[in-house]
């Protein structure tokens, strides 16, 4: 008799943790307000590696730019995504102008993209990564330095949504 709760506890236990891992898989990572405002692909955290701090969203309709930050087991990270200029389109050389511009001292090819490490001159040589994918360019500041592993492994926590 027994038997049959424990077998009865365990297949709801099962549903429910299903059910919950269904809800956060499809519950969008920003939220739909402002991805109306936003028309441009968004590069996004992807697993539970990198977490969205949802009330650090923002959106400046203005320059449309959107911010939010995240939390990683690398630290705190703040996302700056904008649709790329008109400029860059015309000219293939422009991301590298801006980064090179910037005090870029590394490249790295991810899944979503080639990833530009900067240290800016005007922000202290904090490091700076900056990437254009699928129409956006992203401004990603770590509030710590991070090193080349910890930016690979938050680049493979990301993914583009569209």
């Amino acid at each position: 008799m027994k038997r049959w709760w424990l077998v009865v506890v365990i297949v709801v236990a099962v549903q429910l943790g299903g059910a919950t891992t269904f809800y956060f898989l499809t519950t969008p990572t920003i939220p739909a307000a402002y991805r109306q405002q936003f028309s441009h692909a968004l590069l996004v955290p992807a697993n539970r590696s990198v977490v969205l701090d949802r009330g650090s969203i923002s959106y400046t309709a203005s320059s449309n730019l959107l911010i939010f930050h995240v939390h990683s087991t690398a630290g705190d990270i703040t996302f700056n995504e904008q649709p790329v200029p008109a400029n860059f389109s015309n000219d293939p050389s422009a991301l590298t102008n801006l980064t090179k511009g910037m005090g870029e001292y590394q490249t790295l090819e991810t899944e979503v993209g080639t990833v530009h490490l900067t240290r800016p001159k005007d922000i202290d040589a904090k490091q700076v990564a900056v990437i254009a994918t699928a129409g956006t360019l992203i401004f990603i500041y770590p509030a710590n330095d991070l090193g080349e592993l910890q930016w690979r492994q938050l680049f493979a926590a990301l993914a583009v949504r569209t």
